[in-house]
């Protein structure tokens, strides 16, 4: 298969812990014992870290709330073990466990319940679909297993709301397209390296059938960026006499009726040039044909600036400047061949105006033999890039020098 290129950098490694609990499940005023081995990430591996104490906590299932605390020595190699005596009025779900080294973080975490390990008495169904627009909707039912329905429960529900960059693969050629934007200077753009999310709750009762609705306005509604919201949708069911049991369910949520997906590329051989591949798809992730689509190729250059902090001391100051070289309008599906007349850093970006997508682009380097203004991180260092697909025997090696 093949993977996103052309970003400016990949997240660092972070130092990581494995944590195991004695059961996964739990009830109010029992003990959870646990044990965690924790690892530093450097250039060489993974290493023992060389501090001894570590803080370990619970907190609720949406981890919001820190419920039980302690601290902890670590062994020689890496470990640790505690106990946490789960309060007798402790509140049911599920809970996280995670750790701390030092007062830093580390990535790893385990997940226990805490249930009373009553025979359930009713269901609960929670049930959400894909829509288009800015609000969310779910639709809860419950009905006691004798068959009666769950008339006047009390409702607490959540709605989860996260947004990723989207990449999507074509299942024809197995080919990434990138379906959002990541550079600011041309367009409301998404961090790529990182991930928004946003919770909102509320409260309901069923009514006599055993039924409630929800709808929830998505908290993202003002980003331009965002073409999809995946909502996680949690329902607490009360009922009369006290027990409660949750459902949930999960579905996206897309501010417009199709999406655009583009992936750009280097063209081989001469003329220099960049590929443009550009397809549309509905909620449904199926192929959308005919959608009139407005692409713009820029190409990048870096301005550098050399600025003395003090004696022998310098940084470096990048600008990148997006000049727009070429257009083109085609309706999806479409593939096509921008030229380049010179090489550096081309970033292509398409969006349908008709259908108010939110803009998408990728990017790619044009090689060749002629000057190119890039980012300057030192004086002494440079960085190859080639594709991420494998080359095969007797191809042309294509390799772009930076500097760094």
């Amino acid at each position: 298969g093949s993977y996103p290129s052309g970003e400016r950098s990949g997240l660092a490694a972070k130092p990581h812990a494995e944590i195991i609990t004695d059961r996964n499940l739990y009830r109010p005023g029992q003990t959870v014992k646990m044990k965690g081995i924790v690892r530093d990430v450097s250039d060489a591996g993974l290493a023992i870290p060389t501090a001894t104490d570590a803080q370990w906590r619970v907190m609720e299932g949406d981890g919001n709330r820190v419920v039980g605390e302690g601290n902890v020595t670590l062994s020689s190699y890496g470990g640790w073990e505690a106990e946490w005596n789960v309060p007798e009025k402790a509140k049911l779900g599920d809970y996280i466990i995670d750790c701390r080294v030092s007062g830093k973080d580390y990535e790893g975490s385990t997940r226990i319940s805490i249930e009373e390990y009553r025979v359930p008495l009713f269901s609960v169904v929670v049930e959400a679909k894909p829509e288009v627009g800015q609000t969310a909707h779910a639709h809860v039912s419950s009905a006691y297993f004798h068959g009666a329905p769950n008339a006047g429960a009390r409702v607490h529900w959540k709605a989860n709301w996260t947004v990723t960059p989207e990449f999507s693969s074509d299942s024809e050629n197995n080919e990434y397209k990138k379906r959002y934007n990541a550079f600011a200077e041309i367009g409301p753009r998404l961090d790529p390296q990182s991930e928004e999310t946003k919770t909102i709750e509320g409260d309901a009762k069923l009514d006599k059938h055993g039924f409630a609705n929800f709808a929830c306005e998505s908290p993202f509604k003002d980003n331009a960026a965002i073409s999809r919201a995946n909502v996680s949708w949690r329902a607490e069911v009360t009922s009369l006499d006290g027990q409660t049991i949750v459902g949930g369910d999960m579905a996206p949520l897309f501010s417009a009726e199709t999406r655009l997906g583009i992936r750009a590329n280097e063209k081989p051989g001469k003329p220099s040039g960049v590929d443009v591949s550009i397809d549309a798809i509905d909620k449904d992730d199926a192929k959308v044909q005919g959608v009139a689509v407005h692409v713009d190729l820029f190409h990048v250059t870096t301005k550098v600036a050399k600025e003395q902090l003090a004696p022998f001391v310098y940084r470096y100051r990048n600008t990148d400047q997006f000049a727009k070289v070429a257009s083109q309008e085609v309706k999806t599906p479409a593939a096509f061949v921008f030229p380049a007349m010179e090489t550096g850093r081309y970033v292509a970006a398409a969006s349908a105006p008709a259908g108010k997508t939110p803009l998408v682009s990728d990017e790619t380097t044009v090689s060749g033999e002629q000057p190119a203004e890039l980012a300057v991180q030192n004086e002494t260092s440079f960085k190859i890039e080639h594709r991420p697909e494998a080359f095969t025997p007797g191809e042309k090696a294509v390799l772009s020098i930076q500097a760094s």
